[in-house]
């Protein structure tokens, strides 16, 4: 499902909540309104804790908190890959949503770590101006040690 969060109305995601736990693979992405505060809204975030068995999961970087999303998918122990993903917005529009610092180094490196089916693994190319060199380093190279394929898209 793909659209802009302020275009569905409340509870249009209800219904994917029951059969979440047996999805294999899930694309699940949201674009940003940028008239409206999306960082509040939370609309995927009933789904994501119902997920259980997913393998492969693409989530753009709205509808649930940047900083909760790793310690939550870690647990899903058959999650190989993961895919984060932004589009910047028409440039009359502001740059500054979502807040990538809030997927810190630190989280991604114990994602990577503690997440064991893990092989792939997208990023919003934001977070480069964010990381400082070393710990973008830091990542790759833990990344590199797993065998884990790592994109900064």
């Amino acid at each position: 499902m793909v659209g802009s969060p302020s275009s569905f109305p409340p509870g249009y995601f209800d219904p994917i909540v029951p059969v979440a736990p047996q999805l294999l693979s899930l694309v699940a992405l949201s674009e940003a309104s940028y008239f409206a505060d999306v960082l509040l809204e939370e609309h995927w975030w009933p789904t994501f804790c119902a997920l259980r068995d997913v393998q492969e999961l693409q989530i753009g970087c709205v509808g649930y908190k940047l900083d909760e999303i790793f310690p939550l998918l870690q647990q899903l122990q058959h999650l190989t890959t993961l895919s984060i993903s932004h589009l910047d917005p028409p440039s009359p529009y502001p740059r500054n949503i979502p807040h990538f610092d809030k997927l810190t180094s630190a989280t991604t490196l114990e994602f990577i770590a503690e997440t064991p089916a893990l092989r792939s693994l997208a990023l919003p190319r934001q977070l480069r101006p964010i990381w400082t060199a070393e710990e973008l380093a830091e990542v790759k190279a833990a990344a590199e040690e797993k065998g884990l394929c790592l994109r900064l898209e």
